[in-house]
């Protein structure tokens, strides 16, 4: 049987990327074929996109697929969001394709305001003001080039003129065309009195069309030069909405952040929300798959920290910058989401500023400034979390991270500890997964999204940390062990007894350890039983009650206390807390050496799938 191949073409602000997926023993198989640079350039005075240069990358990627005899069935492409392309008559490119980060759009807000207020604005589009959006790019052009939009015939967002260009066919995908904020959520639509105020001309926008529509197949000239013929299919084009499809929840209420470049925090709702609350808090509708909506914030994410990777350190990856951040004590906090990092000459000098201005400690090394990013993200994360759940009336326990910020290990933890939720970090490619996904449900691969998902789900591991997880383990273990040291202080006669089970408590330890399938520790109780009774025998004392009180007391508060939230990640029989299990384990080894252990940090070997240990950083399925 022939393999079914479809191809994800994943063009982010800083790379891009081809991705091949197949099912393959019900699972999504993955693969990365080609990787090209992506970044703005300076030309004719504005910050602009290659597009020329991007769509060649298009072609060279898919002319890898033919080199490797792995046609795709279908292709989709996904971009960033809010830019654009201007045609002419002859659909030919007016002018450059501008990116968000340009300054021309500074000011523009408030030529917008004198047509429409931001109130009535918000009310109808639900769209977060951000000032780079669509509408506030158009008003520039509006007051800067005029004659560009009089020549304009055609108005396409980026990945809909790579579709174009492929197909020569013109829609418009409905999730990326929400972030213009020129859609109407109550129509799914343009909102043409809106475009009627701006004193745009309606007859540029193109149909709308929901993700999973074919678009058509490849022209005659594009299939000479790549090798095959394949369907265009309209994924979810704006990156982040296809990140969202490949968010592995298996609950309707999820609270997710697609963190890379930027940082996209929010969960999904079938109604969009465009009350003066959810605009006071500054969130976004933006459409999803199935005409759902994202109700999230944009929040600056990891452009701060890869700007000064650029700036200071451009030979250091960012794992290791990861490692300096978390040796670092600095408290200082900067507002991540102020205009002033959107596009800064010096991002260093711009965070050190925020920090002298608000009589902070300023970081000097690339560490300390890593580590107020990254602790200032978190913060920010938290803050939009409850914002989320005063607006929605929901409480989220858990917090899922896709993207390619799932590596941010350091972040993820601190993103843990200031938010107090489990994080379950994973997949990094879920862009790439969400696009294709939508690809196999239009071919009908998943009936559904809830299918894919769960697919997705089983398909790929995931980094799972609860810091909430560790603070009440450490608390139980550090007061364990402590009664357990005081009680040994009165009974050194059975010291040498003890000493000798103290091997085969260490042994049953090293078996949970390595993750053989031993969860119980029966055989260490068993020992531990012994001593009790050695203990009683010899000298007819009941010292031992205080520790049996104690491991007592660990089990029934560690399994009752309402603050630890094993509930949330889904471990519910007593049966499965390994973690659990493994504190005691510890404590009775404490007992058995007549030692007080060192907290432990949980094992970080225990194969994917086996033992699903909850707060440590094991990848389990």
């Amino acid at each position: 049987m022939n393999t079914k191949y479809y191809l994800a073409v994943d063009i982010g602000a800083s790379s891009g990327r081809h991705m091949l997926a197949h099912l393959e023993d019900g699972k999504i198989v993955l693969e990365e074929i080609y990787r090209f640079s992506n970044e703005m350039i300076d030309r004719k005075g504005y910050k602009v996109w290659n597009v020329r240069r991007l769509f060649q990358e298009i072609l060279s990627g898919m002319k890898k697929c033919a080199e490797l005899g792995k046609i795709p069935y279908s292709m989709g492409i996904d971009t960033w969001a809010v830019d654009y392309v201007l045609l002419d008559e002859n659909d030919r490119r007016i002018g450059e394709t501008v990116a968000y980060r340009d300054k021309r759009t500074y000011g523009m807000d408030e030529e917008v305001y004198k047509l429409i207020t931001e109130e009535q604005l918000y009310l109808r589009t639900g769209i977060q003001k951000q000032i780079f959006n669509t509408i506030y790019q158009l008003m520039a052009l509006k007051k800067k080039e005029p004659g560009q939009l009089e020549r304009a015939e055609t108005f396409l967002m980026v990945p809909d003129y790579f579709n174009f260009l492929l197909t020569g066919r013109k829609v418009q995908e409905y999730t990326n065309a929400t972030t213009t904020q020129l859609v109407n959520p109550a129509t799914e639509d343009w909102d043409d009195e809106l475009i009627e105020k701006l004193g745009i001309k309606r007859n540029i926008f193109q149909e709308i069309k929901m993700a999973g529509c074919e678009v058509g197949e490849l022209e005659q000239e594009i299939q000479k030069q790549v090798g095959f013929n394949c369907k265009v299919i309209l994924p979810p084009t704006h990156d982040t909405a296809s990140a969202v499809v490949a968010v592995p929840s298996r609950k309707e209420e999820t609270l997710y952040i697609s963190s890379g470049t930027w940082s996209l925090m929010g969960t999904e709702r079938l109604q969009a929300d465009c009350s003066k609350e959810s605009m006071l808090y500054n969130f976004t509708n933006e459409g999803g798959y199935g005409y759902r909506y994202r109700f999230l914030k944009n929040i600056m994410g990891l452009w701060m920290i890869q700007s000064v990777q650029k700036e200071l350190v451009p030979d250091m990856s960012f794992a290791e910058i990861c490692e300096l951040a978390e040796k670092e004590e600095i408290t200082s906090l900067v507002d991540v989401n102020d205009e002033r990092f959107l596009a800064p000459e010096s991002m260093v000098e711009e965070v050190r500023s925020a920090c002298w201005e608000t009589l902070q400690q300023v970081p000097k090394t690339i560490g300390e400034i890593a580590a107020v990013i990254y602790n200032s993200l978190a913060n920010c994360y938290a803050m939009a979390a409850k914002e989320i759940e005063t607006i929605t009336g929901q409480k989220y326990q858990e917090l899922h991270i896709v993207g390619g910020g799932a590596n941010a290990d350091f972040l993820n933890k601190l993103t843990a500890k200031y938010t107090g939720k489990t994080v379950l970090a994973g997949p990094t490619e879920a862009t790439a997964l969400g696009n294709i996904s939508v690809q196999m449900i239009t071919a009908g691969e998943f009936a559904d999204l809830k299918e894919a998902r769960e697919c997705i789900y089983h398909s790929f591991e995931y980094n799972l940390l609860t810091e909430k997880c560790l603070d009440i383990l450490f608390k139980h273990q550090h007061s364990c062990c402590t009664q357990i040291q005081q009680s040994f202080q009165q009974i050194d006669p059975l010291a040498a007894q003890i000493a000798d089970i103290a091997p085969h408590m260490h042994q049953e330890h090293q078996c949970q350890k390595n993750g053989d399938n031993v969860i119980d520790v029966g055989n260490a109780v068993q020992h531990q039983h012994q001593c009790h009774n050695a203990y009683n025998q010899h000298h007819q004392i009941r010292h031992a009650e205080p520790q049996n009180q104690v491991q007592s007391t660990l089990d029934d508060e560690i399994q009752s206390d309402p603050e630890y939230p094993f509930s949330s990640c889904g471990f519910h029989d007593t049966k499965s807390f390994p973690v659990v299990r493994y504190a005691l384990t510890q404590c009775r080894l404490a007992l058995s050496t007549e030692k007080c252990l060192p907290v432990p940090r949980l094992p970080t070997d225990v194969p994917a799938g086996r033992i699903p240990v909850c707060p440590c950083r094991t990848r389990v399925r």
